[in-house]
């Protein structure tokens, strides 16, 4: 009965080593993600800037409303990209900080294991054995 507990533990043990393991991989992707992600970012910030003001230039060069109109289209497609590269970082971060949260969970609870682990090694106390 004693090996049946041990055996148990020991294989939760095992399992909650190697999702450990597994999201400390997945955690460390998506923090390369989240390096790869932040200069591309930050380059469409200065893109924007730069787009902002040359269609400001465009508009006070070109005189016909129909060619200010195409320069107004276009700054609205950038803005709305860069809004969508905004949105896409804010969600990268968000599971980044979610991945290491498990993970510390997982720490904590391999921690505990491993900290109870003396009660499943240990010769029972004779006066808890069962007659």
């Amino acid at each position: 009965m004693v090996s049946i507990v041990v055996e148990r533990e020991s294989y939760s043990k095992a399992v909650v080593m190697a999702n450990y393991r597994h999201m400390e991989e997945a955690c460390k992707h998506m923090e390369e993600a989240y390096k790869h992600m932040e200069p591309v970012v930050v380059s469409s910030y200065r893109r924007m800037e730069v787009v902002e003001e040359t269609c400001k230039h465009m508009e006070e060069v070109v005189g016909s409303y129909r060619r200010k109109e195409v320069v107004g289209e276009n700054c609205r497609y950038m803005e709305g990209v860069c809004k969508h590269m905004e949105e896409a970082m804010e969600s990268y971060k968000h599971m980044v900080e979610d991945c290491c949260k498990h993970m510390a969970e997982a720490v904590n609870t391999v921690l505990v294991l491993e900290s109870i682990e003396h009660l499943y090694t240990q010769p029972w106390n004779t006066r808890l054995r069962p007659p």
